[in-house]
């Protein structure tokens, strides 16, 4: 609903400049574009109201509104401006999609420093499941996940969640859904490319826990607990 009406209200100034230059749009002109503006403003106040009674309604699972107008640049560099930009356009698939990949790469560069994010780890559980049927989303968020999870510290830490760890094994387990694609590719193919991206987190935190138990027992020290039991038994379950 509100990827709607970030659609429509993007398309809404564009028609308006077409009116205002007496021009075209859509191949539109004159009377008919004007009453095609006036349709896009009804529906846009019917899309807010509805919108404004699902945010008023508390629901976790509803995504907020996005500012007003097309979607604003980033920066790809700052960890703070990508939270930003994910926590403003949560409704937005795309906007969803270039920001989890921003998030990505630096990720790669610094996972420490993400995982110390908390609104980054947070945002990315809750555009999992805003758009559970977004391949390009989850296939985004899961990259995400594996990088993170190359650090063994981050493996053992943020990624070892209960939290995160039920959506990893969801992901991992959903294989190939029915969604709209980006990036030209075929929706089955990003949910199945999500789906091993899954797969490979789970494995490179596996990994590193039973890294850390090898070393604890060599070293005569107590193994390693925490999350480690709980990770391999999400991950079996998902056979």
């Amino acid at each position: 609903m509100a990827g709607r009406l970030f659609s429509l209200q993007a398309e809404l100034p564009l028609v308006k400049c077409a009116l205002a230059e007496s021009g075209s749009y859509l191949g539109l002109s004159g009377d008919d574009l004007s009453k095609y503006s006036d349709q896009l403003k009804e529906k846009e106040r019917m899309l807010l109201q509805i919108t404004q009674r699902q945010s008023k309604s508390g629901d976790e699972n509803t995504a907020r509104l996005p500012p007003p107008g097309p979607a604003v640049t980033f920066d790809r560099c700052s960890l703070k401006a990508v939270v930003q930009h994910m926590s403003e356009y949560e409704a937005v698939p795309h906007e969803s999609m270039k920001a989890l990949r921003a998030l990505s790469s630096l990720a790669y560069k610094d996972a420490l420093e993400v995982a110390d994010s908390s609104g980054a780890m947070r945002q990315i559980l809750r555009l999992i499941q805003l758009h559970p049927n977004e391949g390009a989303v989850q296939q985004a968020a899961m990259k995400c996940m594996c990088n993170l999870a190359f650090s063994a510290e981050v493996a053992l830490g943020a990624l070892a969640r209960p939290d995160v760890l039920t959506a990893l094994v969801a992901v991992r387990t959903a294989g190939d859904g029915s969604a709209e694609a980006f990036s030209g590719l075929p929706a089955n193919s990003l949910h199945a490319e999500a789906s091993k991206l899954a797969g490979e987190a789970l494995a490179r935190i596996i990994a590193a826990d039973a890294e850390a138990t090898a070393a604890a027992q060599a070293s005569g020290g107590k193994c390693h607990s925490g999350a480690d039991s709980a990770s391999a038994a999400l991950f079996r379950a998902e056979a």
